[in-house]
């Protein structure tokens, strides 16, 4: 078993037999803390409201620290039930209410820095300024395995990632499927 994590999941990989188990990192901890804060400053509740609910993106925003993980785990499955013909996106077998995602296990592909350096050219050139989106999970190989010569990406579950590869992932796998990485 190998275990990794990300900024909301942590991801265990059982290689013998086949799969990963994607759980979400929920921080009470740090939603209680903030919390905590929140309700004993003097701001009206105006303000209150805002940091609970609007500020999803804020880093430290009650509603990512508690959610954020399990919107990404079911994200990533109804993409994947939706999208798995069009994309070649890593399967992902079941989730349990987002709480549990049971994905295919693949080896995420490593470069040596001239490689690293060339891939992040050939996928500027494949789409511009657009990776800019989201830097963290397409100019990083490892977020990427291998199915024979087809490259298939592993981690699909953030908002970034799927608009991305609605726009742009026919023309990006196009390319790596054809000429390989």
């Amino acid at each position: 078993m190998h275990k990794s994590n990300g900024t909301c999941r942590m991801v265990f990989v059982f290689p013998t037999l086949g799969i990963a188990i994607k759980i979400p990192i929920i921080q009470i901890r740090l939603f209680f803390k903030r919390l905590y804060k929140i309700l004993k400053s003097d701001t009206p509740s105006r303000h209150i409201y805002q940091e609970i609910i609007l500020k999803w993106y804020n880093r430290a925003s009650i509603k990512k620290l508690l959610f954020q993980g399990i919107c990404e785990n079911l994200h990533e499955y109804f993409f994947y039930l939706f999208f798995k013909k069009r994309f070649p996106i890593q399967p992902t077998y079941f989730s349990f209410f987002g709480l549990c995602n049971v994905v295919k296990a693949g080896k995420p592909i490593s470069l040596s820095e001239i490689e690293f350096t060339s891939w992040r050219k050939k996928i500027f050139d494949i789409v511009g300024r657009d990776i800019e989106e989201d830097n963290h999970n397409f100019e990083c190989p490892e977020n990427f395995t291998r199915h024979g010569n087809d490259l298939f990406f592993l981690d699909y579950g953030s908002e970034k990632t799927r608009n991305f590869l609605l726009s742009h992932g026919k023309k990006f796998f196009g390319f790596f499927n054809d000429v390989g990485a």
